[in-house]
C-alpha cells in the first residue's frame, strides 16, 4: 500500500474493521479492499462467496 491509501484508510475503514471482535467476519468483494485491510488491521476479509449459510455476524464491505 501507497501512503496515501494507508492515510485514507486509517481515518474510517481500518478503525471500523478493528472495532469488531473476532468473532464477526470481514467480508470485501474486492482485492482492492481485502488486501489493505489484511495488511492495515491483521484481519483476513473473505471474498462474499466464500462465506457460507447460516454464519455468524459479518461486516459487509463495497
Amino acid at each position: 500500500m501507497n501512503e496515501l491509501s494507508v492515510a485514507i484508510a486509517s481515518r474510517r475503514l481500518f478503525p471500523a474493521v478493528k472495532a469488531k471482535g473476532p468473532e464477526c467476519e470481514i467480508v470485501a468483494a474486492g482485492v482492492s479492499c481485502r488486501q489493505p485491510i489484511a495488511h492495515g488491521t491483521g484481519r483476513r476479509a473473505r471474498h462474499p462467496a466464500e462465506r457460507g449459510p447460516g454464519r455468524g455476524p459479518a461486516v459487509i464491505l463495497g
